[in-house]
């Protein structure tokens, strides 16, 4: 029987990455993982502006085939979000006015923002909640485009 391809064996053949590129990212998804911190590769392939987004799920969809699965069934998409300074406000607020122990959660993802830039990789704290489904991004949006009325005098 073959065996699956994984994600970074896939991107090397296509040259889309060397290996040194691939080894310092595994070495960074150990670090991270060490850390407490899950990250995909793919993830970081995007972090690191190597490759984009719809790449990566083009070459999830292309490791789900060569493990037998159906691509359209399974979850190809790369968790990316990129926020302005407004939405990262706004998401803050939000985590902050929601969440009992906001606290541990913004100190938690700040620990992984450090571990990150440690990696060469800039991100904010709202947009990792949001990547990691504490916020949803539709509800930021409901924040950012319908504000809550004025109050009167």
């Amino acid at each position: 029987m073959k065996r699956a391809l994984r994600l970074g064996e896939i991107a090397v053949s296509l040259n889309l990455l060397t290996l040194p590129r691939l080894a310092g990212c595994l070495d960074v998804q150990r670090e991270l993982a060490g850390q407490g911190h899950w990250v995909t590769l793919g993830w970081l392939l995007v972090a690191r502006s190597w490759v984009s987004p719809r790449v990566v799920s083009t070459l999830l969809r292309t490791q789900a085939r060569s493990r037998g699965l159906d691509p359209a069934r399974t979850n190809h998409r790369v968790g990316w979000i990129s926020l302005c300074d407004r939405e990262r406000r706004a998401a803050a607020r939000q985590i902050l006015t929601r969440y009992v122990g906001a606290g541990r959660i913004v100190e938690e993802l700040q620990s992984r923002v450090y571990l990150l830039e440690g990696a060469g990789i800039r991100k904010h704290w709202t947009e990792l909640a949001l990547e990691d489904g504490i916020l949803v991004e539709g509800e930021l949006r409901d924040i950012l485009f319908h504000p809550a009325p004025h109050r009167q005098t």
